[in-house]
């Protein structure tokens, strides 16, 4: 019932080493705030081909804060405009459950393209590859596009998602479990996960939102 299979994972990380000089164009940005305790604030960046971003995207080198650092949204933001990211213009997808809902107050005023994402909301994205599968929620649906996106089996090489050969981002992607509900797929929520691994999943977190294709897909939709 392992969600994210460890071998597309690897293969994954194995092409980062071959793509990180190329990357591409900053397509997306992915952040999973945290506020205090032992959690992380951990930002992902996507990039791609300018002409076709979703072929062979690349996610950068993670930035990561522990939450003591960020305890409010506004610290979340400076974090993002004290880099370049937020000049380039790209969409940023937080978390928008907890703390996130306050970084996504602030990034608005701030003018940053950013999208709420609320992960218990129902999703309706569906994976070209099995358009009939549903999605429990948007967590579902995000975390299996993650596994679509890394899939061997997917596509040419060169069309599969590169991430870093990160050991926390390797644990993260391929800890949470999936089961088949009533209502469509389900995937193991943050809070059963840290219970039975002993901490969030963060980074993993970040790169699914990272992935995410809400904003890019429905323009003015705030929660997808």
């Amino acid at each position: 019932w392992q969600l994210i299979p460890t071998r597309g994972v690897h293969e994954a990380q194995k092409r980062w080493i071959a793509r990180r000089e190329k990357v591409g164009t900053l397509q997306m940005l992915g952040v999973d705030g945290a506020m205090g305790g032992q959690d992380q604030t951990v930002i992902a960046t996507r990039h791609g081909p300018e002409r076709a971003p979703e072929r062979g995207a690349t996610i950068g080198r993670l930035v990561k804060r522990k939450g003591k650092d960020t305890p409010d949204g506004q610290s979340i933001v400076a974090l993002l405009m004290g880099t370049s990211w937020g000049e380039e213009g790209a969409g940023i997808n937080i978390d928008a459950i907890g703390i996130g809902k306050s970084a996504v107050d602030v990034a608005k005023v701030c003018g940053l393209k950013v999208n709420a994402v609320v992960v218990s909301n129902a999703a309706h994205w569906r994976d070209p590859r099995h358009p009939l599968q549903k999605y429990l929620n948007v967590r579902a649906a995000m975390m299996w596009r993650v596994r679509s996106l890394l899939d061997p089996e997917g596509g040419p090489e060169e069309t599969r998602l590169a991430i870093p050969p990160d050991p926390e981002l390797l644990a993260d992607l391929t800890a949470p479990r999936f089961s088949m509900k009533q209502g469509g797929l389900a995937v193991e929520s943050k809070e059963d996960i840290r219970e039975r691994i002993g901490r969030s999943t963060d980074c993993g977190d970040s790169v699914a939102l990272a992935c995410w294709q809400a904003y890019e897909m429905y323009v003015g939709t705030v929660n997808f």
